[in-house]
């Protein structure tokens, strides 16, 4: 290590590199800030993205409430008369799309008339929106489930169906699927890197807006991200793999009127996505930084060369030519005037001090003061002499 930076040019290059280090840091903290702004933003939009699902199936909650209404006051809606009954619900089927199946029920649970006849009778006794409505006689929310006709993750709702005397006959229903999800997801123009789902209170994912197939009717209780859903027991933001392993920025809210097992939808967007631009600042910054640096180490690899060490390599080798007693030297760099160097005693000072006091030439060398003859001796003595002072020797 000390070989590597015993040379001038590699401990300059070494001052550049300490010179450029505070800016690479100050990127890096930067661009952590940035990241940490990015985390914080993505975890708001998320949530906000979850409020506005759960206001949009608030809003399909109300309009299902008000067609049951009107619905189960129709004439037709009359489970004596399952044919007629059964042919009206069909039409108001493919009226109402969102809907996976429409019927009306005895006070037993069995369904008598639906939009979708079946082979064997339907039987949703044990279901929460039934069970509810017979106990309130007025509308209800079920919990989401599986459907048994269907197979499909849905939601029921009922309203009570009264005879023309005013008793309880029984119910109409409606389940409502979730392909409101991926609809609200197209809404919302933000389909790269988002999911959403719907999970209930146990664990079990009933809705998906991909890989739908692959992921409903499963349990994922054992999962980090939904045990600390299930401890906040609220609107929620965490940082954590999804039930996919893909790490994601998600946002849970619980669906309101969900019945009495509530239900939550979480949105989740891929940490990569919601870093993307955050990521694509830094290594722009880097680049450029580090184009940068690299332009002033050639500076100094090239220009360190021209001006520093081409003046030092001439001024050692001056030195070592004065050293070895070479007289006529000449110093000096392009564009600097030339000026003989010559060795000590040799200098037109000398000659002159020569001149002038020619015991100079005894003397030991350059700078000493010349010793002074026999004759100034003997004259400074006398003149000490008549002044009565002894003379200095």
């Amino acid at each position: 290590m000390r070989k590597i930076f015993s040379s001038l040019r590699s401990r300059l290059l070494l001052l550049v590199v300490l010179a450029a280090a505070p800016a690479f840091g100050l990127l890096v903290y930067t661009a952590s800030e940035q990241r940490l702004a990015a985390t914080e933003n993505a975890k708001q939009e998320s949530l906000q993205l979850a409020r506005d699902a759960v206001r949009t199936y608030s809003a399909l909650v109300s309009e299902t409430r008000q067609y049951l209404s009107q619905l189960a006051q129709r004439p037709e809606v009359d489970i004596t008369r399952p044919a007629s009954c059964s042919a009206l619900l069909a039409s108001e089927l493919v009226k109402n799309g969102r809907f996976t199946a429409i019927g009306a029920t005895d006070r037993d649970g069995y369904v008598l008339c639906t939009a979708r006849p079946a082979k064997l009778t339907t039987y949703i006794g044990d279901r929460t929106h039934f069970l509810r409505t017979i106990k309130t006689r007025d509308f209800s929310i079920g919990d989401y489930q599986i459907g048994r006709v269907t197979g499909k993750a849905n939601i029921g709702f009922a309203f009570p169906n009264f005879d023309p005397q005013g008793n309880l006959q029984g119910v109409v229903f409606a389940t409502l699927d979730l392909k409101w999800l991926n609809e609200f997801l197209n809404e919302t123009n933000k389909t790269s890197g988002l999911v959403l789902s719907v999970i209930d209170h146990e664990g079990a994912v009933l809705g998906r807006s991909i890989e739908a197939e692959k992921w409903i009717g499963k349990t994922i209780p054992q999962y980090p991200l939904f045990k600390t859903v299930m401890s906040q027991r609220g609107e929620t933001t965490v940082e954590a793999a999804g039930i996919d392993g893909i790490d994601r920025l998600f946002a849970f809210a619980p669906l309101l009127n969900s019945g009495d097992a509530p239900a939550y939808i979480s949105v989740g967007i891929s940490q990569k996505e919601a870093y993307a631009k955050v990521t694509r600042t830094f290594v722009v910054q880097l680049i450029l930084l580090g184009c940068i640096t690299f332009l002033v180490l050639a500076i100094a690899w090239f220009g360190g060369d021209l001006f520093i060490l081409l003046q030092v390599r001439t001024l050692i080798g001056l030195t070592k030519r004065i050293a070895s007693g070479e007289r006529g030297v000449r110093a000096g760099g392009p564009g600097t005037p030339q000026r003989r160097l010559e060795p000590p005693g040799s200098g037109a000072a000398d000659r002159r001090a020569h001149r002038r006091c020619p015991g100079a030439a005894d003397s030991p060398g350059h700078g000493h003061e010349p010793r002074r003859g026999d004759a100034g001796l003997r004259q400074a003595a006398r003149g000490d002499d008549r002044r009565g002072t002894p003379a200095r020797r």
